[in-house]
């Protein structure tokens, strides 16, 4: 079980992952490449990133499980503080990005209890808002929504709705990622879909001591290195 973090005082973890793309589609069929806002992507490609959680932040919204359990979603206002990068293009929030815990949730009768926590920024897509409609690509903004998500099936990772302060790989059974998007076509038709999924392989995390070092982002605290169990 991860613990949960103390709202006494501020941190800031830095957690890096790497993945590999299970699924890529777009359908501006004028181009045989599967693209992602012009760069093009394949399954089996590596894709890195990282996202940093300030852990002493308070709940914007909370919601209950029609049966039990609870959840809440996290602002968290960290420039460029949530990243993909894959095959030479780079992903990252505009603005504040949500992060979005759910402990022993069950959402309708039968349905057995899950925990999760969803990491998120773009068009809203989850069952926990998001900030903003936007993220930004290689510099420039564009309607989209990027997103990682880590479910845990056997409902004993989190102890409670509070940010944890540390994830460990193992604990879930389902580790992956998201980017959607969409461009208009120019001629007033449907706009190009773009989107790709991927697993998430490993996470490795780094505790920042105060929150405004981001400019020293390497070399602080421990580092703990995970993979993903498989089952």
């Amino acid at each position: 079980m991860i613990g949960s973090s103390s709202k006494a005082k501020a941190e800031l973890v830095r957690y890096d992952f790497t993945g590999t793309v299970t699924n890529a589609f777009d359908n501006n069929f004028a181009d045989p490449n599967v693209l992602l806002y012009d760069t093009v992507v394949a399954v089996d490609d590596n894709i890195t990133g990282y996202f940093f959680l300030n852990t002493s932040a308070t709940p914007y919204a909370t919601i209950d499980g029609d049966v039990a359990g609870s959840g809440a979603g996290y602002a968290q206002a960290v420039p460029q503080g949530f990243r993909f990068q894959i095959n030479g293009s780079t992903l990252t929030n505009e603005g504040a990005y949500n992060a979005g815990i759910a402990n022993d949730y069950v959402p309708v009768l039968g349905a057995l209890p899950f925990e999760s926590l969803a990491i998120s920024d773009g068009e809203q897509d989850t069952w926990v808002s998001q900030q903003g409609t936007q993220i930004n690509v290689d510099g420039n903004l564009e309607d989209g929504y990027m997103s990682l998500q880590f479910n845990d099936n056997d409902a004993t990772a989190f102890s409670s709705t509070d940010l944890p302060s540390t994830i460990d790989l193992a604990d879930f059974e389902i580790a992956s990622g998201t980017v959607r998007g969409t461009r208009p076509t120019g001629t007033g038709g449907a706009p190009f879909s773009y989107s790709l999924d991927f697993t998430v392989e490993t996470l490795s995390v780094t505790a920042i001591p105060e929150p405004g070092s981001l400019a020293v982002l390497s070399g602080l605290g421990v580092i703990v290195s995970t993979r993903r169990r498989r089952r």
